[in-house]
């Protein structure tokens, strides 16, 4: 299976706000046609470890270190801020709203890839740079994406409460990924299996 741990980001902040909301942003690449896909409403995460294709054995082995980890983490908030794109703004192919504030975040990542290298998985070697990706651009988009990401480089969409990571399956569709939680481990406790 396809998998990576995440943290899950929902659509309001800590205040329950809506205004300048991700979800605002995201009904708007709903609104821009087939060159823009948007990451589903209830999709919307922040990769912590990517893993590829694992095995079954190996998702349990995933599990145990990753329980072992986020027993000892405390939780925590961070900040979403700033609207980007990848590679460039001229030219987009992922669309992302960054991280800040997200020391704890760096932190968690570094002691998940610690524990999984001692057990066995192969380390990421490119630098965390938290961000949440909110559409991929599949086509030249139309000109409104480029005002919509000038409009909100600097928005603050608000503080959002982590208290859990997430291990999650990924099926590759012709509408999008969708995304399955396999396990979620709470911070500064035990893992629940999903059902």
């Amino acid at each position: 299976m396809r998998t990576f741990l995440a943290i899950r980001v929902p659509l309001m902040d800590l205040q329950g706000k809506y205004s300048d909301s991700l979800q605002g942003i995201l009904d708007e690449f709903y609104d821009m046609g087939t060159a823009v896909r948007p990451v589903a409403y209830n999709g919307v995460h922040l990769t912590l470890k990517f893993f590829g294709d694992l095995t079954v054995q190996q998702i349990r082995a995933a599990s145990e270190v990753v329980s072992s980890v986020a027993a000892v983490v405390p939780g925590f908030d961070f900040r979403v801020r700033g609207l980007g794109a990848f590679p460039s703004e001229r030219r987009p192919s992922v669309v992302w709203v960054g991280v800040t504030d997200g020391e704890e975040c760096a932190s968690l990542v570094e002691a998940l890839e610690v524990a999984l290298g001692e057990a066995g998985f192969p380390l990421e070697t490119r630098p965390f740079r938290p961000h949440v990706t909110l559409a991929r651009v599949k086509a030249r988009p139309p000109e409104r994406l480029a005002g919509l990401l000038s409009r909100f480089a600097d928005t603050d969409f608000g503080c959002f409460p982590v208290s859990s990571i997430e291990l999650i399956a990924t099926e590759l569709t012709p509408n999008g990924p969708l995304y399955t939680t396999l396990e979620e481990f709470k911070l500064g406790g035990d893992f629940e299996q999903s059902t």
